[in-house]
Parts: structure tokens; sequence; C-alpha cells
């Protein structure tokens, strides 16, 4: 008689954090924790990343350790949901450290103002806490095969008789659509390499040092006019370093992290060959989100623009919270227009002067409101200077030196920490 093979055994939250984080850095919690019960190693610990302090837990526990030490907080997200205690006659209270909203991990976190990196890695099923707590994060990383949603299939079926899968209702197709998932990671190796990743990016707390690399490599290509977003943003900064967020949610605009001769830099580039690189309601959610994450932690924002701005059928609210969130960030903010910025689109994108430090343009880039007139008559109000592509590069990183400095220190946005990360 033949057997199916067994199911490989799913990690233990020491396993996951052993293999994420710098070998044998790993110390496990074992003593009483701020604000907390008890802990234990089952809850998460201490451990360095790249040789940097983090704190890493089972979803939200132990987050408030984080936040008293300053350390970036990883969460290894898997969770039922919050649990009842003390049998039939008690459902309705909910354990204060495993509950959902009535326990303190959720309050601590939806009050912070984004004073340490926090992450979410989706490694198995999430519901209930884990999922709450996950929509709070700067970044989510979800691993194929993992669902994430307010509650189960099960209870959803008890509740309304309707009938839908694990991946139907929360699997990565449904969160690379809806923009929840900053990363789709096919193996657990890449939903380390990504946290990782991302956290390389971010000082470890707000008002520390930007984590500068001392040797800046030549970009991949040379630019080109031509060229399309990736292709663009591949030619301006440092070559490998760009880490794109949110790939396959609003695809007209393309965003991520990545660096500028060693300084992390947030990335928005318009995709012409999508839609025309307008800015959908989506696309503003997206661009928002980013511009938030970077003004709470201090990283300077490049705009790489050749779009008509928002489109007349998209809703005028998303594109005026970009906006604001434009006018709002207290970061660095570079416009590039590579090819047009055009209409309302000036307001959302930057070159009409409402909300920005340097504005260069390209020799054929075209800037205004009137859609007819001359690209020749159009530089004069739009842009700082005129450079060539092969000059952008130069340009854009003498001036964030000067800006910050030598040894730059991430200054966090009074405002934009507080708004709600996802947007």
């Amino acid at each position: 008689m033949s057997h199916a093979p067994a199911k490989p055994a799913r990690p233990t939250l020491r396993e996951h954090i052993e293999r994420l984080v710098d070998p044998g850095s790993y110390l496990p919690a074992q003593h009483f924790s701020e604000g907390m019960d008890e802990v234990s190693e089952a809850d998460g610990g201490e451990a360095l990343i790249d040789g940097r302090p983090v704190t890493v837990g089972l979803s939200g526990h132990i987050f408030v350790r984080a936040r008293n030490r300053r350390h970036p907080y990883v969460a290894i997200s898997s969770g039922t949901g919050g649990l009842a205690r003390g049998g039939r006659r008690n459902l309705g209270v909910l354990d204060t450290v495993w509950g959902m909203s009535g326990g303190p991990m959720l309050a601590e976190m939806a009050s912070r103002r984004r004073d340490v990196p926090v992450v979410s890695a989706i490694v198995h099923h999430s519901f209930g806490d884990s999922s709450f707590f996950t929509g709070m994060s700067d970044y989510v990383v979800q691993l194929t095969g993992t669902c994430l949603a307010l509650t189960g299939p099960r209870v959803l079926a008890v509740g309304t008789s309707e009938q839908v899968t694990m991946e139907e209702l929360g699997g990565t197709d449904v969160h690379r659509r809806n923009g929840q998932a900053d990363t789709i990671a096919e193996t657990l190796d890449e939903v380390y390499a990504s946290i990782r990743r991302f956290l390389s990016f971010l000082p470890s707390s707000a008002s520390k040092p930007l984590p500068v690399t001392s040797q800046a490599p030549e970009p991949a290509r040379t630019l080109e006019p031509d060229h399309r977003a990736r292709e663009l943003i591949d030619g301006l900064c440092d070559r490998g370093s760009f880490f794109e967020l949110r790939r396959d949610f609003a695809p007209s605009l393309v965003t991520g992290l990545a660096r500028l001769d060693g300084l992390p830099v947030g990335v928005l580039a318009s995709d012409p060959a999508v839609d025309d690189g307008a800015y959908s309601a989506d696309a503003c959610l997206k661009a928002t989100r980013l511009v938030c994450t970077c003004d709470a932690f201090g990283l300077p924002l490049v705009f790489l623009i050749d779009s008509p701005g928002p489109r007349a059928d998209q809703q005028i609210s998303r594109a005026m919270m970009l906006a604001q969130a434009v006018q709002l960030a207290e970061v660095p903010k570079c416009w590039v227009i590579t090819g047009q910025a055009r209409g309302a689109g000036l307001l959302v994108t930057g070159p009409a002067r409402i909300a920005t430090d340097l504005v260069l343009a390209w020799p054929d880039a075209r800037a205004g409101y009137d859609h007819g007139s001359a690209a020749a008559d159009e530089h004069h109000w739009a842009a700082d200077g005129i450079v060539s592509p092969a000059r952008t590069r130069a340009a854009l990183t003498a001036h964030l030196r000067a800006v910050l400095g030598p040894s730059p220190v991430s200054r966090p946005g009074r405002t934009l920490c507080t708004w709600p990360v996802g947007f």
C-alpha cells in the first residue's frame, strides 16, 4: 500500500527567527515584559539583522518592548484571532494580551507615532488580531499559499452561508491586487530576504542616522528618454538597489526604496506604458503610503514624472489626499520631469511649486496647464534647471548632499507620522 508523503512540519517561531536574523544573535524573552504579563521564548525576543538590533515576536506580542528599546519590530504573523476565556459564560471577555480590539497590543499599535519601523510577515494563515496588526504595519510580506483575512472560511460559512476557499478569501492573488501586501514571496527564504532588504533602507528608529552606504555602485544602465519606469530607476539609482513595493497594485505608478549615491530614498516613477502614466485613485493611495512612510522615517523622495496627472473620472478625494501628503511632508522632495506634467496633475505631482525642494526637467519635457502650448515656453516656471538624462543623477545627488549634510539623520515629519499606515 502506497502512502502519500507527509507534509513538512511548519517552522516554529524560533526556527523562523533564526533563519531571519544574524546567525547566533537571537536571545529569547524570558522575563517580565513592559506593559504585559510574564513572557517566554514562545513570544519572541531580541536579535540582530545586519548587525542592528531588532525585536521579533509572534504577531504583535512583545511589541511594547520594541517601542521602549527603539528597535524595529518584526511580527511573524500567524494566528486565529482573539480567544474567549472562561468558557460559555464568558464568551465576551477577551484576553488582554491575545484579545482583539480590547487588548493593549492593538491600542499601542494604533497610538504609535511610527517611531519604529514595523514589519509583518504572513507565513501562515492569519485571522483576527494577527490581521489587524498586519493592517497597521509599515511593511507587509505575504507567503504564497497563505491567507490574510479578518476571519476564516468556516466562520464566514456559519455567519453568511457563503462558501469560499482560503485563496479566494485572502490569498496572495487577492492582496497583490488590493495593495495590502507590499511584497509577495514564493518561499520562506524570500520572506526573510525581503524583510532584511526593507529594514536596510530605514533607520532603526525615527531621529536616528539614515543607513547610508559608504560605496555607491554606478547605475545598471545609461538613462534614455524612451526608457520605461523601471529602466529609468535602474539608470538613476545605485546598481541593484531598487526594492519595489506593491508591484501589481496600480501599475501606472512604480514605487519603492532605493539608494542614490549610497543615500536611501523613496522613488515614485510614472509608467506611461500603463494608462499613459495617469494617477488613478489607487495610484494616489500607493503614492501616499510611500510618502507617509518616507516622511515618518526621514527618507528623501524622488519623483520621476511623465504623467497627465489624475484622470477626470477618478476620485478627486484620493488625488487631493496625495496633494496634501506631498505638501505636509517635511523630507526633501525632488522632481524630475522626464516627459509630461500636465493639467491638474501639477497640483498632485509637485512641479507647480506647492511643496518641493528641486524640480529638474529633461530637454524635451513638457509641463503646463495648456496641453497645446509649446514646450520651450513651459520650462521657465516649472523647473529649477534643464538637465540631460546623463546629468540627472549628479544633480539630484549634489542637491541631497547639500541639504542633508555629510551625516544625515532622519528628521521625522510631525504630521504624516500620525496618518494611518494604510495610506
